[in-house]
């Protein structure tokens, strides 16, 4: 699953063409921020929407890149980052299906 961190702009049909670029088996997460704010809360995802960078869309979203391993009864089991080997990311992902 990918969550947006920019819902203003990541309307369902714009996270769904993203979503694909990944995997089409994953599911996109939108919605109100104020619907988003628990799932970033629970699953510590950094974002940090910035009005004064002088870009051409009116501001940048600055945002984690972790890769979070979820349980399937919804429980954070790990966390990776994009340093991390794929032998060490299988290892997460084994761990959090277990």
């Amino acid at each position: 699953m990918l969550v947006t961190v920019d819902p203003a702009r990541d309307k369902p049909p714009v996270l769904k063409r993203y979503v694909r670029l990944f995997d089409p088996a994953f599911t996109g997460l939108t919605g109100t921020p104020a619907q988003l704010e628990p799932v970033y809360d629970a699953y510590h995802v950094y974002h940090e929407i910035d009005t004064g960078s002088g870009s051409s869309n009116g501001y940048v979203v600055a945002h984690s890149s972790a890769v979070q391993f979820i349980s399937p009864d919804g429980r954070l089991r790990g966390v990776g980052d994009w340093s991390d080997s794929p032998s060490e990311l299988a290892t997460l992902m084994q761990q959090a299906q277990s």
